[in-house]
């Protein structure tokens, strides 16, 4: 736990070669501990950047993991990891289909935060296809849920895709 704890710090602070190390060392010390899954999410989180193929690849082990071992919150992680490399590989399907799945998950526990992040990625994913009046739906979605959790960032970023798709 100490070492999942330090490699998101590192990552925090923009010190991936130090996240990357603390990751491996969490992996070595985490043999069957129930926390693999939640693993390779911050691995994924870590590459999506610079490679959302390799971010694919762990959120998809990461999500096997998450479902096997029941932790719902770190499936909806999975899934919306799954979207993010999605969106960036342009496979805008995909992306709506994970988003969807991480906002079903993430509605179950009522995490508003992360509500407003799926809702977020479905609409620029629908948008994406074309489809401007339903990813505007979204966008308000977004903006209300994040509106009610006092979420500024995320109320900003619904307004400016709802100014993008809006003709």
């Amino acid at each position: 736990e100490a070492a999942y704890r330090k490699a998101g710090y590192y990552l925090d602070d923009g010190n991936e070669t130090e996240a990357q190390s603390w990751v491996n060392k969490a992996l070595e010390y985490c043999h069957a501990c129930g926390a693999e899954g939640r693993l390779y999410n911050l691995m994924a989180r870590m590459v999506l950047a610079g490679n959302p193929q390799d971010a694919m690849n762990h959120a998809r082990h990461a999500l096997t993991l998450n479902r096997n071992a029941g932790d719902k919150n770190e499936e909806a992680n999975s899934q919306r990891l799954i979207a993010d490399a999605s969106f960036k590989l342009e496979d805008f399907k995909t992306a709506q289909q994970s988003y969807d799945d991480a906002l079903r998950l993430d509605k179950e526990s009522g995490a508003a935060a992360k509500i407003s992040l799926d809702l977020m990625g479905l609409g620029r994913s629908i948008a994406r296809q074309g489809r401007r009046a339903e990813a505007v739906e979204y966008f308000q979605r977004a903006y209300s849920v994040a509106e009610g959790a006092g979420d500024t960032k995320t109320l900003e970023e619904a307004a400016v895709e709802i100014k993008k798709v809006t003709p």
